[in-house]
């Protein structure tokens, strides 16, 4: 592989993995502030805690291009970036409503009170899929 392609070659990256780094992590934090090794009360802590929007973090991080998770599948790497091309306010302000947490429904609420485009948001909302990163963790 030349410079090039190394500089254009994605990283591909297990969601599980890094999960597994992120709960030990946290594990280390609460012992230290508890003084005591939390051990797997912490781990599980995490998951309860912050399994959701780790995923769903990293799903919109893996459509806008920025970092490819094997679990949302390479097909789907990047399919935000010509819609946030657009440089539309209303594109980017979804997106941020997504990565906030927000939910389909509220969403569409949001954009009907404001007598938004609907296509458009359900563009946005097709290529997001919420559901889509509502994955089982792999430590309950």
């Amino acid at each position: 592989m030349n410079a090039v392609s190394l500089a254009t070659a994605r990283v591909v990256t297990s969601l599980y993995e890094q999960a597994i780094l992120e709960a030990e992590r946290h594990k280390w934090i609460e012992s230290q502030k508890h003084g005591y090794d939390r051990g797997d009360s912490a781990i599980h802590e995490w998951y309860g805690r912050y399994w959701r929007d780790f995923c769903r973090r990293k799903r919109l991080e893996h459509l806008r291009g920025e970092q490819c998770w094997d679990e949302f599948g390479h097909y789907q790497f990047g399919r935000l970036r010509p819609l946030m091309e657009l440089c539309d306010p209303i594109v980017d302000r979804l997106i941020g409503m997504l990565d906030a947490g927000m939910e389909n429904l509220d969403v569409i609420n949001w954009a009907l009170a404001r007598r938004l485009d609907m296509s458009q948001v359900i563009e946005v909302l097709a290529v997001v899929d919420v559901n889509g990163a509502r994955l089982d963790p792999a430590v309950v």
